[in-house]
């Protein structure tokens, strides 16, 4: 396409259009399906709403632990040998 803009080149020609307006038909979908699939995505979104949400309250918990119940700077030490290992 040309950059009318920026360039002294005249824009092309527009091409003519059809004596008649030609109309696309797309098929509609069967009532079943189209209810049974929202009904789906529906529980999808909720899903991970609530996983969502328990996620964040875990977090939030162990954040907000008591120092004598978060492991100590050797058991971290020790956590992380045993998982990379």
């Amino acid at each position: 396409m040309i950059n009318t803009y920026q360039t002294s080149v005249a824009a092309p020609p527009v091409p003519p259009r059809l004596s008649r307006s030609q109309q696309v038909l797309f098929p509609a979908p069967s009532q079943g399906h189209s209810k049974s699939l929202l009904r789906f995505l529906a529980g999808v979104v909720m899903l991970h709403l609530f996983l969502s949400v328990g996620g964040f309250i875990y977090l939030k918990q162990y954040d907000t632990m008591h120092p004598s119940q978060l492991p100590s700077g050797e058991e971290k030490c020790m956590l992380i040998e045993l998982i990379y290992s």
